[in-house]
């Protein structure tokens, strides 16, 4: 039996109250590393405990009863009387005993009787309750509102139960998010496209779901089993579709890969050309992407790529500086070298005397071939290591440079990947890879080029007797006055693809454009005869507000461009630390000089 001191119990000795602190022992040695016990605490704690405990007890004794016994004494026998029914032992009491409550119950009386008879015992009672007793129940008018715990409730749908809400092509798409995840393109891409294709004489898919079909082969690379699932239709159906479109789209927008003039070049070249690499023609560059295991053997030893180390088919792009696709070979297996592939393209035919070519270091047998041909090109690229263990400081500068100025045709080439029917090029494909990478670069283009506002140059006698010939076609004249000197129509307003013009039939006089939506031009009034200035720019920019922008005027612009003088502005700001608030001045920048996209138009 094991044995515990007194001296670990709080009073100093056991109790065999379970409600007692000295019930358990609660008091040991630090050693045993136990939280010390405030037994002051403890003993007041169960002191109020029995408090309680006495104090409820006698709140819970409903009544107190307090008997009161009133005896009636048997009657005297007179002497004498011997006829008397009682006898000398007999004996006749009667009781009564009223009980009554200290609480708020009514009183009641109870009546005992007792009467004995020739040795016999009759026993009577009677109870009477003088008022029955009530009691008021108090109820609570407030209102409680049902309440559950945990999780909501959840409904699931039976696998048989049909879904309303279904992918319907086209017509689920109704943002350009959306679209461009799908298809690459956006609405207003979709419908220049669109335009580019012929509508079927029989078809079970709709004009606009054909188109859509296309687009989600190249953005997704789904096959066309999958892509029949989603539409509903077999996937001979969707190669139909597929092919049919790629022949169209191939033929109609051939013109938009073409090898541009100097003049236009020169004219759309950014300034980071401009120091060191001003007669840049062009920027080539090759690339990869892996395709499917050729069945023939022939093809596989043609299409394995030693660099790559897979197999795969390989393209020549070339770009102008302004990032325009201007060049695109034809598709060779991966064992094709860059330099022979530049060779076969046609290349050296297109450039002229003068021209630079700005490449990588994979292209070292084109200057052989670039001075056999007479012509008098360059070729730049970067510096050899050769036998070196280092570069110079001169051949790390170059190729800085050159790398700056080359980053231009790693975007085509990132732009290009994201379609991902060239992730992995199937081989049922491979007879029509040419078309697929020309519509590839097209959607390529139509990313990169901005048409939300364009300005364009005619060398023609009146520009608006041509919108006034074609407005039913090509411009949206919605905007223009309705008795304007032009005699133009109102036509087209809001149509998709169509030209319009901003300047509701102003003549402009001169233009300064420092960036994209950054810009301000002068136009002729009609009546007056003279210059306005109408200044023009997106409230985004340089976080410049429209108070600070009231006050940048024409000459500033021309400023800006001409003396590369950039212009600032005082910003108030509040800023709040630490729940200070507090007001300071900043100094923004509201004009730039420093810009790839600024052109000054002279007028």
């Amino acid at each position: 039996m094991d044995v515990i001191c007194s001296e670990h119990f709080i009073s100093g000795e056991k109790s065999d109250i379970e409600s007692s602190p000295n019930f358990a022992p609660t008091i040991f040695p630090s050693a045993y590393r136990r939280r010390k016990v405030n037994e002051s605490a403890v003993l007041n704690r169960h002191k109020r405990f029995m408090e309680r405990r006495i104090m409820k007890k006698s709140l819970s004794s409903t009544a107190e009863i307090h008997p009161v016994m009133n005896f009636v004494e048997p009657p005297e026998i007179a002497e004498g009387d011997q006829n008397n029914t009682f006898m000398n032992q007999t004996v006749e009491q009667a009781c009564e005993a009223n009980i009554y409550f200290t609480s708020n119950v009514s009183s009641k009386t109870f009546i005992c009787n007792r009467y004995i008879t020739n040795n016999k015992c009759d026993a009577e009672t009677q109870t009477e309750i003088l008022e029955a007793s009530t009691s008021k129940i108090i109820t609570n008018n407030k209102k409680y509102v049902n309440k559950e715990c945990g999780t909501p409730h959840r409904t699931f749908a039976d696998h048989e139960t049909q879904v309303t809400n279904m992918f319907e092509g086209f017509s689920s798409v109704k943002k350009n998010e959306q679209l461009i995840d799908l298809a690459g393109v956006t609405f207003n891409n979709f419908n220049f496209l669109l335009d580019r294709t012929k509508p079927p004489k029989k078809s079970t898919i709709g004009y606009k779901d054909r188109l859509f079909i296309f687009l989600m082969k190249l953005k997704t690379g789904l096959t066309f089993s999958a892509l029949g699932v989603l539409f509903n239709v077999h996937r001979t159906t969707i190669s139909r579709i597929f092919f049919d479109i790629l022949e169209q789209l191939a033929s109609t927008t051939a013109n938009l890969v073409f090898w541009p003039d100097i003049d236009v070049v020169q004219a759309t070249m950014p300034e980071c050309f401009h120091h060191d690499y001003s007669d840049t023609r062009v920027i080539i560059d090759c690339t990869e992407f892996n395709i499917e295991i050729p069945a023939n053997v022939d093809h596989r030893v043609y299409c394995y790529s030693h660099y790559k180390k897979n197999f795969t088919a390989k393209v020549l792009i070339g770009i102008t500086p302004g990032g325009f696709i201007s060049l695109k070979s034809k598709v060779a297996g991966g064992r094709k070298s860059d330099s022979q592939m530049t060779i076969e393209s046609g290349l050296l035919d297109l450039l002229e005397d003068g021209d630079v070519v700005l490449a990588d270091k994979g292209f070292p047998e084109i200057k052989t071939f670039i001075d056999a041909s007479g012509k008098k090109l360059k070729m730049v690229m970067p510096p050899f290591l050769e036998k070196k263990s280092e570069f110079t400081t001169q051949q790390t500068q170059e190729t800085y440079s050159i790398a700056k100025v080359r980053i231009h045709i790693e975007r085509i080439m990132q732009r290009l990947r994201l379609y991902q029917v060239l992730n992995k090029f199937p081989e049922n494909l491979f007879h029509c890879v040419d078309d697929i990478i020309h519509v590839c670069c097209v959607l390529a283009k139509l990313m990169y080029t901005d048409t939300d506002s364009l300005i364009h140059q005619s060398n023609v006698p009146n520009i608006y007797d041509i919108v006034k010939r074609d407005v039913n076609a090509m411009f949206d004249t919605s905007n223009y006055p309705p008795d304007n000197v032009y005699g133009i129509p109102l036509k087209n307003k809001k149509c998709l693809v169509l030209t319009k013009d901003e300047n509701n039939g102003k003549i402009m006089t001169q233009f300064i454009g420092l960036r994209a939506k950054l810009y301000t031009f002068t136009t002729m009034s009609e009546d007056e005869k003279k210059h306005v200035s109408d200044i023009k720019m997106s409230k985004r920019t340089n976080g410049v507000k429209i108070s600070t922008l009231n006050t940048i005027t024409f000459d500033d612009y021309k400023r800006c461009l001409l003396a590369y003088k950039k212009l600032f502005r005082p910003k108030g700001l509040k800023l709040s630390k630490k729940h200070q608030v507090s007001t300071i001045v900043q100094k923004k920048m509201a004009l730039s000089y420093q810009d790839d996209k600024r052109q000054l138009i002279p007028g």
